[in-house]
C-alpha cells in the first residue's frame, strides 16, 4: 500500500499544482516529498530543489511556517506555509504555498485536505487497477494447467489474499451488446451491487472476448445466489449467454471445465447452460461431432430434406421430431404438446424418417442423426 501511495503522488504531483495554482490566484504552490525533494512546483525551475522547510514538516508531523525574517535558516525556501500529507496515518509528502502566514495559513490547510483526498482516490483507484491486472494472471494460469505454475499460483494467491475454495465451477459469459465485456460488468453490478457481485476467493477476468469467473462455493452447502440471479438476467436479455461448467473438485479439472464451458458457449442459443443438466452435455457432445468430421453426413441429410419438401414443411418435421425427443419418446406427450392428433405426428415422423433413410436404422440412431441435423441447421441460423 505505501509503495502505491508514494507512486500515486510522484505521478500525479505536477498536474496538481498545475490544476489547482487558478484556485489560489496564481500564487505559487510546491509539493515536496517525503526527502524534502521539490517534485512539483508551480515554479519549475525549483522541481529538484531540496526544501527544508518541507524536511522539517516530514520530520516532525507539524506545520512549518516560514517567514521573511527565517528564510536564512531554511535552505531552499521562499516565505509561506507548508502542510504536511497525511495517508494512513503515514506522511507522505508536503504542500506549500508562497505568501504571509495571515494570507495562505487557510489556503495551505485547504489544499492539505483536497490533495489528501485527491490521491487517497487515486491510491483506491490504481489498487484496484493492480488487484485486477493481478487477478486476471492468476486466471490465466489456472486455465492454462500447468503443473510447474503451481508456485506462481500461490504466491499470487497469497499476494491478493485470494484463495480458491473447492469445489469450484467455471461461468462464462459472452454479450452480443454494443458494450461488449465492459458491459457485463455493468449489468453485474447493476442487478448484484458492487459489493455482492463476487466473493474474495473468485478469481475473473476477460479473455478472448469472454468473462470468466471461478466461482468458490466454500462450505457443505453449495449457495446458488449467484446463478439464480444471472439465469435470470439471462432469460430477460437475448444479447447476454452464460455457461457454467460441472463442478471442479481441484485446479485440473478447472482446465477441462472451462474448455467444455467455453465449447458450449461457442455453439447457437442464449440463455444459460448448466452442463451439470444433460441437455447441457447432449448439446455440447453434439456440437463435438458436427465440428470434429461430423458435419459432411449431416449436410448430405439436409441437402435431402431440402430437396424432397418446402421449406414451411422441413421446418415442421423438424420441430415435431424435436418435440417426441423431448418427451422421451412419448407420442401421446408430444402430440399433446404440438396440439395435433397422435396419428399426425406419427405420420410426420416416419415421413422424416424416410425422406432422410433412417427407416431401418436403430431408434438410437435415428435421433442422434435427427439431433445433429436440428443442431446443424440452428448454428446455420
Amino acid at each position: 500500500m505505501k509503495n502505491i501511495t508514494m507512486s500515486v503522488f510522484s505521478d500525479l504531483a505536477q498536474d496538481f499544482v498545475e490544476a489547482t495554482s487558478s484556485l489560489v490566484r496564481g500564487r505559487t504552490i510546491n509539493l515536496m516529498d517525503t526527502n524534502g525533494m521539490i517534485i512539483a512546483s508551480t515554479e519549475h525551475g525549483r522541481i529538484g530543489n531540496f526544501h527544508q522547510g518541507a524536511k522539517e514538516a516530514i520530520e516532525t508531523g507539524r506545520p512549518v511556517r516560514i517567514a521573511k525574517a527565517d528564510l536564512p535558516k531554511y535552505k531552499g525556501a521562499k516565505e509561506g506555509y507548508n502542510m504536511p500529507i497525511f495517508q494512513n496515518g503515514q506522511v507522505i509528502g508536503v504542500v506549500g504555498v508562497y505568501g504571509q502566514e495571515e494570507e495562505v495559513q487557510d489556503v495551505a490547510n485547504l489544499l492539505r485536505v483536497y490533495v489528501t483526498q485527491s490521491f487517497k482516490q487515486q491510491v483506491i483507484a490504481r489498487r484496484q487497477v493492480m488487484e485486477g491486472e493481478l487477478r486476471s494472471q492468476l486466471l490465466d494460469l489456472y486455465l492454462l494447467g500447468n503443473p510447474d505454475s503451481q508456485e506462481n499460483i500461490e504466491q499470487l494467491s497469497d499476494v491478493l489474499s485470494c484463495h480458491l475454495c473447492f469445489p469450484v465451477t467455471v461461468i462464462v459469459l459472452k454479450t452480443m451488446a454494443p458494450s461488449g465485456i465492459s458491459g457485463i460488468y455493468d449489468i453485474l453490478r447493476q442487478y448484484f451491487g458492487n459489493d455482492e457481485v463476487f466473493s474474495r476467493n473468485d478469481i475473473y477476468g476477460a479473455k478472448d472476448n469472454i468473462f470468466i469467473l471461478i466461482r468458490s462455493f466454500p462450505g457443505s452447502k453449495r449457495p446458488d445466489h449467484f446463478e439464480d440471479i444471472a439465469a435470470n438476467l439471462c432469460r430477460g436479455k437475448k444479447e447476454l449467454r452464460m455457461v457454467i461448467s460441472d463442478s471442479c473438485a481441484n485446479a485440473g479439472e478447472i482446465v477441462e471445465g472451462y474448455k467444455e464451458a467455453k465449447a458450449l458457449l461457442s455453439l447457437s442459443g442464449d440463455g444459460i447452460d448448466r452442463l451439470s443438466e444433460a441437455r447441457a452435455k447432449s448439446k455440447l457432445y453434439l456440437g463435438k461431432l458436427l465440428q470434429h468430421g461430423g458435419s459432411h453426413y449431416i449436410q448430405q441429410l439436409n441437402r435431402t430434406l431440402r430437396n424432397e419438401v418446402s421449406a414451411q414443411q422441413e421446418q415442421t418435421l423438424l420441430e415435431n421430431a424435436k418435440t417426441y425427443f423431448l418427451m422421451n419418446g412419448s407420442v401421446s406427450q408430444a402430440a399433446q404438446a404440438l396440439q395435433i392428433h397422435r396419428n399426425t405426428l406419427l405420420y410426420r415422423l416416419n415421413r422424416l424418417y424416410e425422406i432422410l433413410g433412417l427407416n431401418d436404422v436403430a431408434p438410437f440412431e435415428r435421433e442422434l442423426f435427427i439431433r445433429m441435423l436440428i443442431a446443424f441447421r440452428a448454428e446455420e441460423g
